[in-house]
């Protein structure tokens, strides 16, 4: 993930705001890019606490973060400056956005994970502004003269796009009601830092890449990226039920990715899926990875990594994967105070016969806390078989040197 965010301080996923409009005369590239950096300064990211009707946001659900505007250049760090304050970091935040800078989507969305928050789509309209479906410069003043407001949430009319997306997929609960809208599309460059560019971008294939990456963290399906790649970016598509479902990108109980092939960086290759369950409760969702690496001549490497409850650091968690029959071991590594990881070697015999077989079961043990869970084998074999070819491929390139 630090590879992608040095890579991202240019690329600017923005969804213009007349996208469904009719067609008109196509402006030259340069006279886009200037679109875009004039709508990041004059309608930037604003953050506010709004409190509405009871159940206004969901049940039980009276106050929540409104998130208005453009995903500029300093949203990521304007986002953890207003999560300074401890009770804000329990309240859903709601998006109404057209998307921004790509990097600082992803500072907001390790944000949301980093405190387990809950996000979804929704149009936030203070006292005292008109219900427009894009927030005007009289209510962007008032929204911004104080960070407290009483509101009205409506979901008809919100879109998340672009950026926005990859933002809202960092939150450990997500939801999109049916009136709301998400729009994906592939990325663009724009040169936006003072001084002539330097040198060529590098490829969007490279960034589609860490995209994946970011998304299997998350919980989600990285079909989610090839979908959003397949789209031009002066075009948005926006998002069916069904492919809300089919990538998770709502958050609804017990989700599981297909087995598929990432590159985590130019020199490494892994075939990964992740699942998302509930803890001690429905509010408690909890996402895990698996990533099988290329092979050495010990074996592949397993890594294994999951969520811990919020807080909660106490009690040694025990691992164990069943691969027909087999129940090898996990060493434990250093871990953060929210997440676990762990390593083993396992035979490329071993993960062909679990590529062969319908389930993988899991079982996690901190204490008398017993969890198992069976995970699908689909697309196992077909991700083995491109991992091994693309690691067969940079043996025989680095042979060459």
């Amino acid at each position: 993930m630090a590879a992608l965010r040095s890579l991202l301080p240019l690329l600017i996923l923005c969804a213009a705001s007349q996208a469904d409009a009719a067609p008109r005369p196509a402006p030259s590239a340069k006279a886009r890019e200037q679109d875009i950096l004039s709508k990041l300064k004059q309608q930037p990211l604003i953050f506010f606490v709004a409190r509405g009707a009871p159940n206004a946001c969901g049940p039980g659900c009276s106050t929540w973060i409104a998130a208005e505007g453009h995903i500029d250049l300093e949203a990521g760090s304007r986002f953890r400056e207003f999560l300074n304050e401890p009770s804000r970091r329990t309240l859903p935040v709601f998006f109404n956005s057209l998307g921004g800078n790509t990097k600082q989507a992803l500072d907001i969305g390790l944000l949301l994970r980093q405190h387990r928050m809950t996000a979804g789509v929704a149009r936030t309209i203070p006292d005292g502004c008109h219900p427009a479906t894009a927030m005007g410069e009289a209510c962007r003043r008032i929204a911004q003269a104080r960070p407290e407001h009483k509101a009205r949430f409506i979901t008809a009319g919100a879109r998340c796009a672009s950026g926005c997306v990859y933002a809202m997929l960092g939150a450990s609960a997500r939801q999109v009601a049916r009136s709301a809208e998400l729009g994906i599309h592939s990325v663009r460059y724009v040169w936006a830092l003072t001084g002539p560019p330097r040198g060529s971008p590098p490829s969007t294939d490279v960034v589609h890449d860490g995209l994946r990456n970011y998304a299997v963290e998350m919980g989600v399906d990285p079909g989610l990226i090839d979908a959003a790649a397949k789209v031009s970016a002066e075009r948005v598509h926006w998002m069916t039920r069904a492919e809300l479902d089919r990538f998770g990108v709502e958050t609804r109980g017990f989700y599981e990715t297909r087995w598929t092939t990432i590159q985590e960086s130019p020199q490494v290759f892994s075939m990964t899926k992740s699942w998302t369950r509930a803890g001690s409760d429905a509010s408690d969702l909890r996402t895990t990875v698996i990533r099988i690496r290329c092979p050495n001549m010990f074996g592949s490497l397993l890594i294994y990594r999951t969520e811990f409850p919020m807080f909660d650091t106490g009690g040694r968690l025990q691992v164990r994967i069943s691969v027909s029959g087999d129940r090898p071991g996990f060493s434990t590594m250093r871990a953060q105070s929210d997440s676990s990881v762990f390593l083993a070697t396992i035979t490329r015999e071993a993960i062909q016969q679990a590529a062969a077989e319908p389930k993988l079961t899991v079982t996690e043990t901190r204490g008398d806390d017993v969890r198992t869970f069976s995970l699908s084998t689909a697309g196992m074999s077909e991700a083995l078989a491109r991992l091994y070819k693309r690691c067969d491929e940079r043996t025989d390139a680095s042979q060459i040197r």
